[in-house]
């Protein structure tokens, strides 16, 4: 299922190797982005975004997918930052949350964040339909 590239980077925060790994895979096999970055927690995702942004002007379409539950900064609070932001970094990202948790308090609490679009781990072909739309 291959598709004509739609974000120009895709930035995975998560701290779990294989979780990491799968689904740079199954990115990488749709082709919806040209560049994949990955951070393995909520602050480094967090620098790299702001560097992202401040060396390439934050051109082009994004897209984000983070994890909720990881050390040192979690997903939760990675959205509280990233909503801080300035409007000029956020104007072309797209958030994505892909976590393994179920629990109705996470769905809430991520779109009280201002976040919809919640994936259940593990990242499939079929969701990636919710990636390009």
């Amino acid at each position: 299922m291959e598709v004509n590239t739609i974000y120009n980077n895709i930035l995975l925060i998560d701290d779990d190797p294989a979780s990491i790994y799968v689904t740079k895979s199954i990115l990488e096999k749709a082709g919806i982005g040209n560049k994949i970055f990955t951070a393995g927690n909520g602050l480094e995702g967090l620098n790299l975004l702001i560097k992202h942004c401040l060396e390439n002007d934050c051109e082009g379409q994004d897209l984000i997918i983070v994890d909720l539950k990881m050390p040192v900064m979690d997903g939760f609070k990675f959205l509280e930052y990233y909503n801080n932001l300035e409007d000029k970094i956020k104007v072309r990202i797209k958030i994505i949350v892909l976590s393994s948790s179920v629990n109705p308090r996470d769905f809430k609490k991520t779109k009280d964040l201002g976040i919809v679009d919640y994936i259940v781990k593990p990242l499939t072909k079929r969701e990636i339909h919710r990636l390009i739309n």
